[in-house]
């Protein structure tokens, strides 16, 4: 029984995501860069098997996959959704692994992102993403590893998130001051930490 489909940069249109909704075996899913829209997305969003979601580098801006119940790991990374998609899909339960980098998601987006209980790991890399934003994400105690390298964060959201201690895997900017850079690699959570201008320190 198929469980895994890779249909990597296939156009299926709006026939083949029908199809493909209604499939009850397949668990994950990559149709990254298939040029679907919101017309497919919300076909796709009435599957009730699906656990793993790319969707990375198409066309969706609605927030029609927020309302799944079944996938826990799903990729829109380039994906014009912005703060409202963001908000859409922080008020959905069942997501564990949300990439949503380049996806033009600013500080309300991050801050109602921050409200979620259940993700584990968030990939804002590459958003509009500010010191507001970093700052309500720090007070997440669910997320493991979170993501915002290439962002407009500065020192006062690094700061803040290098006081979370739940944070495992930290990915932040590189441009920091020497004192946020000490209380980062001080943090007692973090075993990995990545900056963007590519050091690297590992705290295991």
């Amino acid at each position: 029984t198929l469980k895994e489909l890779d249909l990597y940069t296939n156009p299926l249109g709006r026939a083949g995501a029908a199809i493909l909704a209604k499939n009850t075996t397949l668990t994950g899913l990559n149709l990254g860069e298939s040029d679907l829209g919101d017309v497919e997305a919300a076909a796709l969003s009435r599957s009730t098997t699906l656990v793993r979601l790319n969707l990375a580098r198409c066309r969706i801006g609605e927030d029609t996959l927020a309302r799944n119940t079944s996938i826990t790991m799903l990729s829109l990374a380039g994906n014009p959704i912005g703060d409202a998609g963001a908000a859409a899909l922080a008020r959905n339960t069942t997501l564990c692994e949300l990439f949503l980098p380049g996806t033009a998601i600013g500080d309300r987006g991050a801050m109602a992102l921050a409200c979620n209980t259940t993700l584990v790991h968030l990939y804002l890399d590459s958003t509009r993403v500010d010191d507001a934003g970093a700052i309500a994400l720090a007070g997440n105690t669910t997320l493991r590893m979170l993501n915002v390298g290439g962002c407009m964060v500065d020192d006062i959201g690094i700061a803040a998130l290098a006081r979370s201690a739940t944070l495992t895997f930290l990915v932040v900017p590189g441009d920091v001051d020497d004192d946020t850079a000490v209380s980062l690699t001080r943090n007692a959570s973090l075993a990995t930490l990545w900056m963007d201008e590519g050091s690297f320190i590992d705290n295991a």
